[in-house]
């Protein structure tokens, strides 16, 4: 409610600035220490509740929760409440949005039937759905994490496997290669295999060379022998290094990679829904006034409710009579704000 608690009203209508230490909840007005002494002597107000600002804490919040006059009606006064919404009610209202409503009281009916206990009892309720909110979002904060984690680790796995395949691939084709060098040396071997068995005839026709043999003939075939050894030494001389070799020829993967692959993905927060999933029930993120609202506190103020035919005298007769048995006498419905007393 637009109230000015911190500033003395009285004070202000003698166009006097002064700081308020006390405030009236009958007349909802801040009062100076002075004006709080006359206010309790004069005999209109001396029945009023004072209470010292200083023993409130956040009391500007506490004002905030208090409205006294109808917002949607010319400010005119709210003295019903529908307990079916948890609304309070000006006669317009009773009349017009909450017509079809049934349990619609008096705010001192309400407070006969509500207790800081109800509310403390809201608060404990309240305090554990939010504890337990706050525990099933750690709980689904740990659990998404540990799933992005064995998503990157699956990412990993699904690429060693590839890598594996090809690096098979690769091992497949040097035993294919492997086949085709054996080939290749032993096309070379075969003509040193040659060689070798020409050399060893040559020896074998040396040691058969006699004095038996003209002196011409022998030359003739140790010269033929040398020219033989000669062009073989020539021919694998020049052919000692290895003729062939493996070549393996990499692809680039890592520059390929820093090139393409910047990134394994990117971790971001999206919205869901407005709604708070605990336990596998979805609970509506509503007001406090809302939330603590419960079927216990529905029941109490059908009690209270005035039932039945308006239509009928008797009916209005019975109906009195349950208020009257309900109501405590000191409560008194004329002033409008009794219920905070």
């Amino acid at each position: 409610m637009e109230t000015h608690f911190k500033i003395c009203a009285s004070c202000l209508q003698e166009d006097e600035n002064v700081s308020s230490s006390e405030w009236c909840w009958n007349c909802m007005e801040g009062l100076c220490t002075e004006c709080a002494k006359y206010h309790r002597k004069q005999k209109p107000s001396r029945q009023h509740k004072i209470v010292v600002l200083n023993n409130i804490p956040n009391f500007d919040v506490l004002l905030s929760y208090i409205h006294t006059s109808c917002p949607m009606h010319n400010n005119q006064s709210l003295l019903s409440f529908c307990s079916t919404h948890r609304d309070l009610c000006c006669e317009l209202c009773v009349k017009t949005s909450h017509g079809d409503c049934k349990q619609v009281i008096t705010l001192t009916e309400a407070a006969a039937t509500t207790t800081n206990d109800d509310v403390a009892e809201k608060f404990k309720s309240l305090e554990k759905l939010l504890e337990i909110k706050t525990e099933t979002i750690r709980k689904s904060l740990v659990s998404q994490g540990e799933e992005v984690v064995q998503k990157v680790q699956q990412m990993r796995t699904e690429i060693d496997k590839y890598f594996d395949k090809l690096e098979e691939e690769v091992k497949k084709n040097l035993i294919v290669q492997h086949e085709s060098y054996l080939k290749l040396v032993h096309q070379e071997n075969s003509s040193v295999d040659e060689c070798f068995h020409e050399i060893k005839i040559m020896k074998e026709l040396v040691c058969v060379l006699s004095d038996d043999i003209p002196s011409e003939i022998s030359f003739q075939l140790r010269n033929e022998m040398i020219k033989i050894l000669q062009n073989h030494n020539n021919k694998f001389s020049s052919s000692t290094k290895q003729a062939y070799q493996f070549l393996f020829k990499p692809v680039d993967v890592m520059s390929l990679l820093e090139t393409n692959v910047k990134s394994l993905g990117e971790v971001c927060i999206t919205k869901i829904s407005d709604a708070c999933h605990v336990s596998g029930n979805q609970i509506p993120c509503q007001k406090i006034n809302e939330i603590i609202y419960d079927r216990k506190s529905s029941e109490k103020f059908k009690e209270t409710s005035v039932t039945g035919d308006q239509n009928s005298q008797n009916d209005r007769k019975k109906s009195t009579e349950m208020k009257a048995e309900r109501i405590p006498e000191k409560a008194s419905p004329t002033h409008k704000l009794n219920y905070l007393s």
